[in-house]
């Protein structure tokens, strides 16, 4: 190991080689380090690494991007309409008001594929129903639940078209303007009663027909029903009711007036118990209305079980809301009869969701009024309503998706060159009648990157960083500075922000940590910055020591140093040297590898390569440095030998300038063997 620290003088021309492969290596070095600084040229291609996005999964970093891939996916894959033309319309849409409410609609739903086709139908309509629907979102916001309101109007909707598919001649309205008729008083609440009637089954309705019957004939409907109502609210006894029925036909007779009974009231109910008195008096009222008391009691005889059971009471509550609600007693229990006496399917469906849209208001009347404007609308523009209703069974948020429709519709009407061809791309993507499979989305990636501007690969030096469309334009590189960070949320986000898509980013107030990129790559990325610091810090150190390699070479050469000095120092620097260079080579290396691992593991389609002129530099440069160690040792060493410093029998390695002289002096002249 001494013999390697021993040095005697070195031959120049090794030096000089050393003096031109250390100058190669600085100018492999200063190439090495300046990747990336110019935009074009050589350097362009000197870079750490580049990160392909073209096959990224976008639907897993921004999840909220899915189904406005399946609308964009469905459309390209569809082939009904160019590619330039799908993009065109987007981006023209971007610039407007237009892409808030329709980012709205895609991005808020449970169903995307379901969304899209029912917002295609409610669209293909010529004529849209702007007032009604302006009316329904005003429901919805007054509503204690918007769902019900949802849920409501689609029975209405859905009931309409039923009376239409039963008679091609009824209007999708005939129910709701029907009810309006006869329940003028208080439409809400005739709603409910009929619709508690509709929920009383057929075999029911048939056995409550007499009833029925007798309130149609029945002198004041309204007494009638009421005194009904309160008649059955007395909870008696089947045995009870029946003693009740026994005393008026003991009392009356077969040929007593209904106009006579009022006078009779006081002395059935006095002879029966206490607790079947206000019964009693209940009865006797609504016998005073009826053609027939005997007949009636005859019924209510027969059917005193039935009035017993648990339907009789809701039945005559609503009997009596409904007279309640009519200034025409006559056309109400025409209505009643009609209902109760057949099944109506259409109707009970209109029925059942109106009162669901009531029964969840504040203000029932002023809601009723404003679902009558539906009423009125052309059958054009109803022909829209089952798919806004369609559409909003699957929104997370209906009364910002109801909003989002009508801001939708009067957009259409101002800007109908923007929207429709927008409409047009809606059509062809609801073709594609399947969910898109997460694949098929990533193999449309390169397209929509590419069509959109944004970068598909990221060019990744020790200074800048440079972005690059798919087709290996430059979009653009950022401004050189002391050492570029890798953070890959922040880079995405910021090309992002610098394409076309930056109004639909901004629409969706995304930020960059709403991009899902957890996993090992990000853990890693707090170790990169340092390692990149320690790689420029070496780069530096090795062009230090390269430039003081080079003075003191060509100072040795000149015969500027003394031995004692320059072989200690160019030995150094040259190890200094060259461990710079096997450092920084090294240090890219790993950093590299840590990039790609974490890429894979994360399975983001993030795919990571180093770049090559850069390592080959790198490791050139280190190969280059080695050699000239090796030449500068090997010199120092050989010219000791060659010259007799190195004595290992003397046990000591003479160095010095005066051991030289002093060697000189002791050898005889080659010419004069005598002296």
């Amino acid at each position: 190991m001494l013999k390697l620290l021993v040095a005697g003088k070195p031959n120049n021309a090794a030096l000089a080689v050393s003096l031109f492969l250390t100058m190669v290596t600085m100018v492999l070095w200063g190439v090495y380090m300046s990747g990336l600084t110019k935009t074009s040229g050589p350097m362009y291609n000197v870079y750490h690494g580049s990160a392909e996005i073209e096959h990224v999964n976008v639907t897993k970093i921004l999840p909220i991007s899915a189904p406005i891939l399946q609308f964009l996916g469905g459309a390209l894959l569809s082939k009904k309409l160019p590619e330039e033309k799908i993009f065109d319309s987007l981006k023209n849409m971007a610039q407007t008001e237009a892409l808030a409410p329709m980012l709205q609609l895609l991005t808020n739903t449970t169903d995307s594929v379901g969304t899209l086709r029912e917002l295609a139908a409610a669209n293909s309509v010529k004529e849209k129903p702007i007032p009604p629907l302006e009316g329904i979102l005003d429901l919805m916001k007054e509503s204690r639940n918007s769902s019900a309101v949802v849920a409501g109007l689609s029975d209405v909707v859905k009931g309409g078209e039923m009376a239409k598919e039963a008679n091609p001649n009824a209007k999708a309205t005939d129910e709701l303007f029907a009810l309006t008729r006869i329940a003028d008083k208080d439409t809400p609440k005739a709603a409910h009663a009929l619709n508690v009637l509709a929920g009383i089954d057929m075999e029911t309705r048939v056995k409550l027909g007499g009833i029925v019957s007798m309130l149609q004939y029945a002198t004041n409907k309204t007494i009638f029903a009421e005194s009904l109502d309160s008649f059955l609210n007395q909870n008696l006894s089947i045995d009870a009711a029946r003693e009740v029925f026994k005393a008026y036909n003991t009392t009356l007779g077969t040929k007593t007036k209904a106009t006579e009974v009022a006078g009779k009231i006081d002395e059935v109910a006095n002879g029966l118990p206490e607790e079947s008195r206000a019964a009693a008096r209940a009865l006797g009222n609504l016998l005073g209305q009826v053609l027939s008391p005997s007949g009636a009691l005859g019924i209510f005889n027969k059917d005193s079980e039935l009035l017993a059971s648990s339907v009789a009471k809701p039945a005559a509550g609503a009997l009596k809301d409904i007279m309640q609600s009519t200034s025409n007693e006559t056309g109400a229990a025409e209505y009643i009869k009609d209902r109760a006496g057949q099944s109506n399917p259409a109707a009970e469906t209109q029925v059942r969701g109106l009162d669901l849209i009531l029964q969840n208001s504040d203000n029932p009347k002023q809601t009723y009024l404003k679902i009558m404007p539906l009423a009125s609308v052309s059958e054009e523009a109803q022909k829209a309503l089952p798919g806004l209703m369609g559409l909003l069974s699957y929104s997370t948020d209906q009364v910002k998706s109801m909003s989002s429709v009508v801001d939708l519709l009067k957009f259409g009407e101002k800007r109908p060159e923007i929207l429709n061809p927008v409409l047009d791309v809606l059509y062809a993507s609801v073709t594609v009648k399947e969910l898109i499979p997460s694949q098929q989305i990533i193999d449309l990636t390169p397209t929509i990157l590419s069509n959109f501007h944004v970068a598909a690969r990221y060019r990744l030096g020790i200074f800048s960083l440079c972005r690059i469309y798919l087709n290996g334009t430059q979009k653009f590189c950022n401004n050189p500075h002391v050492v570029q960070n890798f953070d890959y949320r922040g880079i995405l986000y910021d090309d992002l922000m610098n394409s076309d898509l930056a109004p639909y980013i901004k629409t969706l107030r995304v930020g960059p940590y709403d991009l899902y990129l957890e996993g090992k790559l990000l853990e890693k990325q707090p170790m990169y910055v340092p390692s990149i610091k320690a790689h420029l810090a070496f780069d530096i150190m090795g062009l230090i020591s390269g430039l003081l390699l080079l003075l003191t070479l060509l100072a040795t050469i000149l015969g500027a140093f003394s031995l004692t000095v320059h072989s200690w120092v160019n030995r150094l620097l040259v190890i200094a040297f060259a461990g710079c260079c096997l450092l920084s080579a090294t240090i890219i290396q790993i950093i590299t590898a840590v990039v790609k691992w974490g890429a894979k593991i994360d399975n983001y389609g993030v795919v990571y390569h180093q770049g090559v002129a850069q390592v080959t530099l790198a490791w050139v440069a280190f190969v280059i440095a080695a050699i000239v160690v090796l030449i500068v040792w090997g010199t120092y060493f050989i010219g000791g030998r060659a010259q007799g410093v190195v004595n290992m029998e003397e046990g000591r390695a003479s160095t010095s300038d005066e051991d030289f002289d002093k060697e000189k002096i002791s050898r005889p002249h080659p010419a004069r063997q005598d002296i």
